[in-house]
C-alpha cells in the first residue's frame, strides 16, 4: 500500500515537472526571466490574474489541489488573455520537489491558507521549518515568501 503511494507521488511530481519543462520553462526563456512567481492555494485565480496582468513580462504559477478550481482559474487566464500565467492542480511539496533544478521561484504568495486550528491538527499545517527549507531549496537568494492569515496562532 504504502508503494502503491509513492508511486502515485512520483508519478504526480514527474506531471507537474513534464509541465514546467514543456510549457512554464519555454516561457520564461523567451521572457529572459529566471525565476518565477508562485502562489499556492490560487483558489479562482482572482488575486495572482489580476497580478500577472500587470506584469506582463514575469511569469507566474498558481497551484491548488481542487481540480474545479483550476479550470476556473484557466477560464479567467483565457478571458484575460495572460500567456505569462499558468495554473496547475498540485500540492505544493509535490511543486517544489518538481522544480528541484529546473528553475527558481522569486517570490511565494500563501494568502489564508487553512490554519488546522486544534492543536492536534498544527502538524497538517503548510508553513512549517521543513516546508520553508524546502522552498528555500528552489527559491533564488533573494526570494520572498509573503503569508497572508487572519490566524493570530498560525501567524506567530
Amino acid at each position: 500500500m504504502l508503494e502503491s503511494l509513492l508511486l502515485k507521488r512520483s508519478e504526480r511530481i514527474r506531471r507537474v515537472g513534464d509541465y514546467l519543462d514543456e510549457v512554464v520553462l519555454p516561457l520564461a526563456q523567451r521572457l529572459k526571466v529566471d525565476s518565477i512567481h508562485l502562489e499556492i492555494g490560487c483558489g479562482h485565480g482572482h488575486w495572482l490574474s489580476s497580478f500577472a496582468a500587470s506584469r506582463s513580462m514575469e511569469v507566474f504559477v498558481g497551484i491548488d489541489i481542487i481540480q474545479k478550481r483550476i479550470c476556473r482559474s484557466l477560464r479567467k487566464k483565457e478571458l484575460c488573455n495572460l500567456p505569462n500565467l499558468h495554473f496547475i492542480k498540485t500540492e505544493a511539496w509535490e511543486f517544489i520537489e518538481a522544480a528541484k533544478g529546473k528553475l527558481k521561484i522569486s517570490d511565494t504568495y500563501l494568502m489564508y491558507p487553512d490554519p488546522w486550528p486544534k492543536k492536534r491538527h498544527h502538524k497538517r499545517r503548510l508553513v512549517q521549518i521543513p516546508f520553508l527549507e524546502t522552498l528555500a531549496e528552489v527559491s533564488s537568494p533573494e526570494a520572498r515568501f509573503f503569508l497572508k492569515t487572519d490566524s493570530i496562532d498560525y501567524f506567530e
